[in-house]
C-alpha cells in the first residue's frame, strides 16, 4: 500500500495470555507499500452489573500478512456517560423558565386525539384501506362495513325525526324563547310523558307569549291552548280538556260579539279597521314610506295588516271547529252530557249556514278569503247527525247525512255515511213520537223527501248498505285506506241486518257470513262480533217462529188428550206421539231457551266448528228441558186423572230433571199441584 496506517491509543493496557494488562502511551505501526498486511479491529464493552453501565472495553486488533499473523488484546477505559441528575433547589431564572413552558390543555388533547382517530378511520375507509383489511379478514371487514351502513342510516333517519319534531315551520313561527319552552313541552308530551313538567313548560309558554306582545287571539297563541286541550284529552283528563275548549270558544265569541257591535255603529271603515286605527297606520305607513325611499328605493314594501273582517273570519272558524269537539267530547263516554254536545253541535251548523247566508247576500268583506272547506262544513253536519242518530231522531239525522255525503271528497268516508244512512233508515219509525223540532237555522236542511211507510224505508236503507259496498270495494290505489275495509264488513253486517228485516233470510245469513270472513281476514273483531250476533238473532227469529207452531199444536194435542183422559192407553198413544212428532223441533227450540236464558255462548250454539260431543250433549239436556216442560203440562192434566202410575213416573222425572238442575246451576220453574 502506497499510504501507511497510524494506530494509537491512550491508556493502552496490552494483555499477554496471562491476561496481565500492559500499558503504552503510544503505538505506532508503519505498513509500507511493498507489504501485503491486513489488520481488523474490533472493540467490545465488558459486561457490568445491573442498571450500572460498562466501564472496561476489550479491545482486539489482529495484523495478518502472507508470512505471519499477529494477535493484539487490550483493555481499555470507556469514557462515561455524562447524565445529570437535579440534586439542588431550582434558583428563580430556572422557575421562570419551567413556568414560561406551555401547556397542553385537556381540550388541545381531546382535539388531537380526535384528530389523530378521524385519520386513522379516513385511513381504514379508504378504498385501499378496505381491500387491505378484507384480504386480511374478509368476515369481519363484511360486517363492520354493514354495521357502518346500519349506523349511517339509522343516524340519518334520527336526525331528520328529531328535525321534523323540534325544528319544523310550526316552532319557527314563536320567537326563540318561546319555541325552546314549547319543544321543552312536546318533550316531555311525545318523547318522555310527564305530564307536570309538560304543563309546567305549556303554562310558561303562555306567560312568554305575553311578555313578548303577541295577540291573544293570534294562531300561534291559540295553537298553544288547543294543544294543551288535545294533550288533557290524550291523558284522559276530559273535563279539563273541555275547560280548555271552554274558555278558547268563549273568547273566539266574545271577541266576535265586540267586533261586529262596532261595525254596526260605524266604528269600522270600509277598509276594515278601526276609524282611529286607520289614520293613525296611514300616518306611519307615510312616515315609512319616506324613509324607505331615501334610505333604500329597492326595498319591499310592508306586509298589509289583518284586517277586521279577515280576523273575525278566523276567529269563527276557530270556534265552529272548537265547538264541534267540544260536542264530542260532551257525547264521550267519561263524560256522558248529551244536552251539552247537542248544544254545540247545533250552533257550530247553524252558524256556519249563517255565515253562508251572510256572504251570499252582503258579498265578501274587506280581507275576507274563502269561507269553510267542504269537508269542515261536512264533518259538523255529520257530526250533528251522529247525535241525533244517538237521540233516536232519524227523521233529523238523514238529511245531515245527506248533506255531509254531498260535501264529502274522501271515497272511503263516503262509504261510512252511506253506512251510516242505510242504519238510520233501518231504525226509522213510521210514526215517530214526541220527535223534537228541528231549529230555523236547520230547516233549510230538512226538505228531503222520507219514505211513508216502513218497507219503503228498510228498501232505502238495503239499497244504502249495498251502495256502500260497492263504493267502498271500488276505491283502488293510493286513495285506498283501512276505513275503506272497515266500511266494506260493516256494509256487509248492515246489508244482513236490514235483509233480515225484510225477511229475507237465506240472503241475511249469506251477508253475515261474508262478513264474518272478511272480518276475519283483516283483524276486525268488532265485526266478527256483529256479524255472529245477527246470525244469533236471525236463528232465535226462526225459532221463535217455530215455536208458536208448536204451542199452537200443543194447545191441540192437549185438547185431544183431556178428550181422551178416560181412556189411560189412548193417553199414553198420543203421548208418544206427541215427543216423536216434536223431535225434529228439540233443536231449535233449545236454542231460543238458551238464547233468553243467555245460559250459553251463542257461537257454541251456532258455530259448525264444534265438537261432536259437546253437540250431542247440549242436544241431550235440552231435551230433558222439553220433556220436562211437557210433563209438566200433561201433569196438570192428569190431576183430573185417577191413573196413580202416570201420575208417579211424571213425578219421577221431575225429580231427576230437578237434581239435574240443581248440580248444573239451572233453575226449575216447579210446578205445583192444583
Amino acid at each position: 500500500m502506497g499510504k501507511y496506517f497510524q494506530l494509537r491509543a491512550s491508556s493502552l493496557r496490552l494483555q499477554a495470555a496471562t491476561t496481565q494488562p500492559i500499558t503504552a502511551t503510544l503505538l505506532h505501526a508503519q505498513i509500507f507499500e511493498a507489504m501485503s498486511i491486513s489488520a481488523v479491529a474490533s472493540l467490545r464493552p465488558v459486561r457490568g452489573q445491573c442498571l450500572r453501565h460498562a466501564t472496561t472495553g476489550l479491545l482486539s486488533v489482529q495484523v495478518k500478512s502472507p508470512a505471519a499473523t499477529v494477535h493484539l488484546r487490550a483493555v481499555v477505559a470507556l469514557r462515561p456517560q455524562q447524565i445529570r441528575h437535579q440534586s439542588t433547589s431550582q434558583t428563580p431564572q430556572d422557575k421562570d423558565s419551567a413556568q414560561g413552558k406551555p401547556q397542553i390543555t385537556f381540550r388541545q388533547f381531546a382535539g388531537r386525539a380526535l384528530g389523530v382517530s378521524l385519520r386513522n378511520l379516513v385511513v381504514a375507509l379508504s378504498p385501499r384501506g378496505i381491500r387491505q383489511s378484507y384480504r386480511e379478514n374478509p368476515g369481519v371487514t363484511t360486517l363492520n362495513v354493514l354495521l357502518l351502513l346500519f349506523t349511517f342510516v339509522f343516524s340519518a333517519v334520527a336526525i331528520r325525526a328529531y328535525i321534523n319534531t323540534f325544528y319544523n315551520s310550526q316552532f319557527s313561527r314563536y320567537p326563540e324563547p318561546v319555541a325552546n319552552t314549547l319543544r321543552r313541552a312536546i318533550y316531555y308530551t311525545n318523547i318522555k310523558p310527564d305530564p307536570e313538567l309538560a304543563l309546567r313548560y305549556y303554562k310558561k309558554a303562555m306567560e312568554q307569549c305575553a311578555e313578548v306582545g303577541l295577540d291573544p287571539f293570534s294562531d300561534e297563541v291559540l295553537g298553544i291552548r288547543i294543544q294543551v286541550a288535545f294533550w288533557l284529552e290524550k291523558i284522559n283528563s276530559h273535563k279539563a280538556a273541555i275547560d280548555v275548549l271552554e274558555s278558547v270558544l268563549g273568547d273566539c265569541r266574545k271577541w266576535i260579539d265586540v267586533m261586529e257591535q262596532s261595525a254596526k255603529d260605524g266604528k269600522v271603515d270600509n277598509q276594515g279597521h278601526y276609524v282611529g286605527d286607520a289614520q293613525k297606520t296611514a300616518a306611519v305607513a307615510a312616515a315609512s314610506g319616506d324613509k324607505t325611499d331615501q334610505a333604500d328605493d329597492a326595498a319591499a314594501p310592508p306586509e298589509p295588516s289583518e284586517t277586521l273582517w279577515r280576523k273575525r273570519e278566523r276567529l269563527l272558524s276557530k270556534a265552529i271547529s272548537t265547538s264541534v269537539k267540544l260536542g264530542e267530547l260532551y257525547s264521550d263516554e267519561h263524560v256522558l252530557n248529551p244536552d251539552k254536545s247537542h248544544e254545540h253541535l247545533v250552533w257550530a251548523v247553524e252558524t256556519s249556514l249563517k255565515e253562508f247566508r251572510r256572504r251570499k247576500i252582503d258579498g265578501p268583506k274587506p280581507g275576507e278569503e274563502k269561507w269553510l272547506s267542504p269537508e269542515e262544513l261536512g264533518g259538523s253536519m255529520e257530526s250533528l247527525g251522529r247525535d241525533y242518530e244517538r237521540r233516536d231522531q232519524f227523521q233529523l239525522a238523514i238529511p245531515l247525512f245527506f248533506q255531509a255525503l254531498r260535501l264529502c271528497e274522501s271515497p272511503c268516508h263516503r262509504a261510512v255515511i252511506m253506512n251510516n244512512l242505510a242504519a238510520a233508515f233501518s231504525q226509522q219509525p213510521l210514526y215517530a213520537t214526541g220527535t223534537m223540532e228541528p231549529s230555523e237555522g236547520l230547516k233549510e236542511l230538512l226538505d228531503a223527501s222520507m219514505p211513508t211507510t216502513r218497507k219503503e224505508c228498510l228498501e232505502a236503507g238495503l239499497n244504502w248498505a249495498q251502495n256502500a259496498y260497492v263504493h267502498a270495494k271500488d276505491v283502488k290505489g293510493d286513495d285506498r285506506t283501512p276505513e275503506c275495509d272497515e266500511a266494506c264488513a260493516v256494509a256487509l253486517c248492515n246489508w244482513g241486518d236490514i235483509a233480515a228485516m225484510l225477511g229475507k233470510t237465506e240472503l241475511a245469513r249469506k251477508k253475515y257470513e261474508q262478513c264474518i270472513e272478511m272480518s276475519g281476514k283483516m283483524q276486525f273483531p268488532e265485526g266478527v262480533k256483529q256479524a255472529q250476533q245477527g246470525l244469533a238473532r236471525l236463528t232465535m227469529e226462526i225459532a221463535v217462529a217455530l215455536l208458536y207452531a208448536i204451542i199452537i199444536e200443543t194447545t191441540s194435542t192437549l185438547s185431544t188428550m183431556i178428550a181422551l183422559s178416560s181412556n189411560t192407553a189412548n193417553l199414553w198413544i198420543f203421548y208418544r206421539f206427541f215427543f216423536q212428532k216434536l223431535d225434529p223441533l228439540i233443536m231449535l227450540w233449545s236454542g231460543y231457551v238458551n238464547l233468553r236464558n243467555g245460559s250459553f255462548s251463542s257461537s257454541l250454539f251456532f258455530n259448525s266448528s264444534s265438537s261432536s260431543q259437546h253437540r250431542d250433549a247440549f242436544v241431550l239436556e235440552q231435551m230433558f228441558a222439553l220433556m220436562t216442560t211437557v210433563a209438566a203440562m200433561t201433569a196438570m192434566l192428569l190431576h183430573y186423572t185417577d191413573d196413580i202410575k202416570v201420575w208417579r213416573m211424571i213425578q219421577v222425572v221431575l225429580l231427576i230433571w230437578n237434581f239435574k238442575s240443581t248440580s248444573s246451576g239451572h233453575s226449575l220453574h216447579h210446578v205445583a199441584k192444583g
